[in-house]
């Protein structure tokens, strides 16, 4: 029975993570009512935690998700459907096993594999403009400089369709929902094995 009740919180919670990445790389945003579904399963969750005797690990793991997610929502590292992401996979906590290792560092280390994949794409993102910006002299190498140096991990620099030669710095696309929904997976195979 338990074995039924964390595939039916699975299944909810990964269409509905499902949904959101679909949107998140479709239209870069993703509306709060996606999130209801993973919350339909937060009854089978809490019973599952009620009947394991880890309702207080489980507080705790969802206060310092929340904590980490505040301040990386603070500073910029995520969007405003990353962090509902990460806490609704906190709080439904969608997993087979119930054991307090899993429990404790689940969501925490999907966010962190989730901002891992992000800094591969930063670095990326980086090594690419050097290279582009070693295609131009001297002269325009300076002009391509950006004002800000963020700017070197967050937006690659492309030519403008409508002016030949005009070099502009384009905004990097980053779904991070699709990162979080890449790492759940991962770290659920682990979960199975």
């Amino acid at each position: 029975m338990d074995v039924l009740l964390g595939e039916v919180t699975i299944g909810l919670f990964f269409i509905s993570l499902l949904c959101a990445a679909i949107l998140d790389v479709r239209t870069g945003e993703v509306p709060n009512r996606v999130w209801l579904l993973g919350l339909a399963a937060t009854p089978v969750g809490l019973y599952r935690l009620f009947t394991s005797n880890l309702v207080l690990l489980y507080a705790l793991q969802s206060i310092l998700t929340f904590i980490i997610v505040l301040f990386c929502f603070g500073i910029g590292l995520l969007g405003g459907a990353d962090g509902k992401a990460i806490l609704v996979m906190a709080f439904v906590y969608p997993w087979l096993e119930i054991d307090q290792i899993t429990l404790a560092y689940a969501p925490i280390l999907s966010l962190i594999g989730t901002l891992s994949i992000l800094g591969i794409q930063c670095l990326t993102i980086t090594i690419l403009n050097v290279i582009k910006r070693r295609q131009y002299s001297s002269d325009q190498r300076t002009s391509l400089k950006p004002k800000r140096k963020r700017h070197w991990f967050t937006r690659r620099i492309s030519e403008d369709p409508s002016e030949v030669g005009e070099v502009i710095w384009k905004e990097a696309s980053v779904p991070l929902v699709l990162y979080i929904l890449i790492t759940y997976l991962v770290l659920l195979i682990l979960t199975l094995y």
